[in-house]
């Protein structure tokens, strides 16, 4: 539950941020960011299987700054998140109920089977380096604390505080277009940075160049069949100030 809540409609002339901020105590800021983008980062589903019919649900977007109740903020213990993504499960929950409560969201989810992929260790060494050691050696400011990301620039893939369950849905999401689920039996989060640079790296499909990577971190992305649960948005409201 939230103690405080506010959704304020962002407007377009003005200067503003764009993703998420986790802080210490649950409290979270939410900036420019429509309805489709608030469903998948409260319900952590990917672009690809979440379904909404009207227009203002991807073209509005909203500010929203939120601090839970007092007996809730010690249960939120991971403050891990991305630009769209939240880790903590309990943080997650209370900000469907907001938007249940606030948009008035009504949604249903459908199961199908299609294909999926498993992100696994391979015999290689693993050559991903722990992130605990590089906050001790860097001692991050806290605007980036517990904010992780996969990037490509450069020519060279990053891997910031990146848990495998936030590298497998980034590899769904953006390389193979489908479902990936984490099977790597790793904790916690690491880091990486490519060392040499493509030759002749492609932003626009970095597919084969990503594959290439984790193959040489030691890890693997294996396809099979599997359940795929995909959210449906049935009506939501726009909500009042």
């Amino acid at each position: 539950m939230f103690e405080v809540a506010s959704i304020k409609l962002v407007d377009p002339n003005a200067d503003h941020f764009v993703g998420v901020q986790v802080f210490p105590g649950g409290r979270v800021v939410l900036n420019t960011l429509s309805l489709r983008a608030l469903v998948q980062v409260a319900f952590n589903v990917s672009p690809k299987d979440l379904i909404s019919a009207e227009p203002w649900m991807a073209k509005d977007e909203y500010n929203i700054e939120a601090v839970p109740v007092a007996e809730w903020r010690e249960k939120i213990t991971n403050l891990q998140h991305g630009n769209y993504d939240i880790q903590d499960e309990h943080l997650r929950q209370m900000l469907q109920g907001l938007l249940v409560d606030r948009f008035q969201l009504k949604f249903h989810q459908e199961a199908k089977a299609g294909t999926v992929y498993l992100l696994k260790r391979t015999a290689l060494p693993l050559r991903l380096q722990p992130s605990q050691a590089a906050r001790d050696a860097e001692k991050p400011s806290p605007f980036l604390r517990g904010w992780g990301d996969v990037s490509y620039a450069g020519g060279r893939w990053s891997i910031y505080e990146c848990t495998m369950a936030r590298l497998a849905k980034f590899a769904g999401d953006v390389i193979v277009r489908a479902k990936a689920v984490d099977q790597t039996g790793l904790d916690g989060s690491f880091n990486y940075r490519q060392k040499e640079p493509d030759l002749n790296p492609d932003y626009y499909n970095p597919s084969e160049s990503f594959l290439r990577m984790i193959s040489d971190v030691g890890l693997k992305l294996e396809r099979t069949q599997g359940e795929i649960t995909v959210l449906v948005i049935d009506s939501a409201q726009k909500p009042s100030n």
